[in-house]
């Protein structure tokens, strides 16, 4: 739609001024905050978030053995908080986890070979070659955030941040204890067909907001360009005060 309240100026000047990082540094306000990362990868994410906050005490969680061993050759020891080579969901004990050939898709849920969404696979169909979603099975421990911070001793969190590709309301109910001690989650919300199930939003809000914490910002977004779909989003809720916060310099 053209014309109307000038909203392309206003995303784009919001574009300029606003990313991820920029947010999170503007609702999450604590001198030292604990900040629990989940699906870490390789490190990617406990980087950002030690610059962002230096003092921080950064707990991160990965499951995939190899990502692990990266994750944890690229974290400074003596900086405060560790890693945890297991993957969080709504349930303690081991799980099948689907390692595949990119990395950071890798899941507690399998692909699928009907997904329409995925453009390797699409592409596949195309030139009539064998729809084929290659992962290698290993048995992973989980544990419930819930429970993980009983044994650790947290009793707040200032940044729960999650990417666990479509496992991310597993998540959610296995921290139903500890999510009104929670001030920030920026959670990634998998809409697209590319696992065996999807997210929505009105899932991720039953469990956000009858907890107190409320949309802040889409803070990513990533577009399918074959389809146009929006294949997911980083959605960040927060119970920050921040409309009298003034932004980070």
């Amino acid at each position: 739609m053209e014309d109307v309240g000038a909203f392309e100026a206003r995303n784009a000047e919001a574009r300029r001024r606003w990313d991820l990082e920029r947010r999170l540094a503007h609702v999450v306000r604590a001198p030292a905050p604990v900040v629990l990362d989940v699906g870490a990868h390789v490190g990617q994410s406990n980087r950002l978030f030690r610059r962002l906050f230096p003092a921080a005490e950064i707990w991160s969680f990965e499951p995939d053995p190899e990502s692990f061993a990266a994750l944890a050759a690229v974290v400074d020891p003596s900086l405060p908080g560790g890693q945890e080579r297991l993957a969080l969901a709504d349930r303690d004990g081991t799980a099948t986890f689907h390692r595949n050939p990119i990395g950071h898709t890798s899941s507690l849920l399998a692909r699928s070979a009907a997904s329409r969404d995925s453009i390797d696979l699409a592409r596949a169909r195309e030139a009539g070659a064998p729809v084929e979603v290659p992962s290698e099975r290993i048995e992973v421990p989980v544990r419930r955030l819930d429970a993980w911070c009983v044994e650790r001793g947290v009793g707040a969190v200032d940044l729960l941040k999650i990417d666990v590709q479509g496992a991310e309301v597993a998540v959610l109910d296995g921290a139903a204890g500890i999510l009104p001690a929670t001030v920030t989650v920026a959670v990634e919300v998998s809409f697209f067909d590319l696992y065996e199930r999807s997210s929505s939003f009105l899932e991720v809000e039953q469990r956000l907001r009858p907890r107190g914490l409320d949309l802040y910002a889409l803070a990513e977004v990533s577009d399918n360009p074959m389809n146009g779909r929006t294949d997911w989003v980083t959605a960040v809720y927060t119970r920050a005060d921040f409309r009298d916060v003034p932004p980070p310099a």
